[in-house]
């Protein structure tokens, strides 16, 4: 599902061209509806999936705690990771390594908070990397409202 945004990872950014500026774009469109999708199809299936790739019965009550929390902030994870690739293929390497560190950062302070002082467990956990997430959100807002790359996304 990520393969068509790692290809984007690894375009040359002195070759960047309207062409592939319009791919990008096209990529950062179609991958909230893509999320979405998967989302829809994955929740009600979980458990058989995990019974698919050979989960214990004694594990899948867990992971069906985590994967289900995490499923709902799933698009927007994926939407973070395109504009993460769409940045990185423009050059600004540096911008996203630090938007990744920060989330990085962020999971590993709340998860000790949503796990223990808030009492959720592996919830907690979930629900710590998925807030996480979504503030990666912010920074890739900004740089593409400020219009600092080359790929202009809009919301249209």
């Amino acid at each position: 599902m990520n393969g068509g945004s790692v290809c984007l990872g690894k375009v040359d950014p002195a070759k960047i061209s309207l062409y592939n500026a319009n791919r990008s774009r096209r990529s950062q469109r179609l991958i909230a509806p893509i999320g979405i999708m998967f989302t829809l199809a994955l929740l009600p299936n979980l458990r058989g999936v995990f019974v698919a790739v050979g989960a214990t019965p004694t594990i899948i009550p867990v992971r069906l705690v985590y994967a289900a929390t995490l499923l709902f902030g799933y698009t927007l994870m994926l939407v973070s990771i395109v504009n993460g690739f769409v940045v990185r293929a423009e050059g600004n390497t540096r911008f996203s390594m630090w938007t990744m560190s920060i989330v990085i950062m962020l999971n590993a302070l709340r998860d000790p908070v949503f796990i223990i002082l808030l009492d959720l467990g592996v919830q907690g956990a979930a629900l710590a990397a998925l807030v996480s997430q979504i503030a990666a959100m912010n920074p890739y807002i900004a740089y593409f409202a400020k219009r600092r790359g080359i790929v202009l996304a809009r919301l249209s």
